[in-house]
């Protein structure tokens, strides 16, 4: 049966992963992280609910990394966007603990579902997306505190 994304969380790489964002930064920090996969297990669990094939693993991935080095100059370190630098910081890591290439091709996808003008296609793809823009679609003083971060960070 379809596991809940509680039941594939990770400590040791929930550590590494959070050593790759900063916490000067207003929205893009590990707070969003956290609030992404509070959303994420939702939409997993009305996934399984509805029989909706969904890995809750990729999700789990893809979310915890999708910010990673957000705070870093990806133009100058070779990427497009900051999601495909997110992606590249995100697969070594993820090797190492021995994620699979499948799943890593999969984590990356879904990656990269959060790029602004993003197609998504698989159910991880839209859980990871809907999770991302989560905080901006919530009540209202969840949505103005997002807003106020962001505003901030852009400033």
């Amino acid at each position: 049966s379809p596991q809940a994304l509680s039941a594939v969380r990770n400590t040791q790489l929930e550590a590494e992963a959070r050593a790759l964002y900063s916490s000067s930064l207003p929205y893009h920090n590990f707070d969003h992280i956290q609030d992404t996969l509070e959303s994420a297990e939702k939409v997993v669990e009305r996934c399984r609910e509805e029989h909706i094939r969904i890995d809750a693993e990729v999700v789990y991935f893809a979310l915890l990394f999708h910010d990673a080095g957000y705070q870093d100059d990806h133009l100058a370190r070779g990427f497009a966007t900051k999601e495909r630098y997110s992606a590249a910081l995100a697969e070594p890591i993820l090797r190492r603990h021995g994620v699979s290439q499948a799943q890593l091709d999969k984590t990356v996808a879904a990656i990269l579902a959060t790029e602004r003008d993003a197609v998504c296609v698989s159910a991880e793809q839209k859980a990871v997306r809907a999770a991302d823009l989560s905080g901006l679609a919530a009540d209202y003083p969840r949505f103005l505190h997002s807003s106020m971060c962001l505003k901030r960070e852009h400033e």
